[in-house]
């Protein structure tokens, strides 16, 4: 290789750094033997959190079917409530209709 070659190779290898002479102290482990113990409340929803999450989900969807249930069932008691109250209302003018027939019927003569 020729010299310009080796200068740009050097520019992009690491220096390299000398090691400790001396051990120095440290708070933390990289030994896998060692793994770090899980606390208590990660140990439970590793367990249980799909249940938990199966049964939460089974209970939201049991709950908007049967709102949805409800409330189609209401809109169609409220739907024949009207059609109930619209039939009175024809009654009501019919009879209306008659009395004023009568009314002047009983004036003519």
């Amino acid at each position: 290789m020729n010299r310009i070659a080796n200068a740009r190779l050097a520019s992009f290898r690491a220096p390299i750094r000398a090691q400790p002479s001396s051990p120095t102290t440290r708070f933390y482990s990289n030994s896998p033997s060692t793994p770090p113990k899980p606390s208590n409340y990660t140990a439970f929803y590793k367990t249980f959190g799909r249940p938990i999450a199966k049964v939460v989900l089974t209970a939201i969807f049991t709950y908007q079917l049967a709102y949805y249930a409800w409330t189609r069932l209401e809109h169609k008691e409220i739907k024949e409530e009207m059609l109930g109250l619209t039939a009175t209302i024809a009654e009501l003018e019919a009879r209306v209709e008659l009395l004023e027939k009568a009314k002047a019927n009983k004036t003519k003569t």
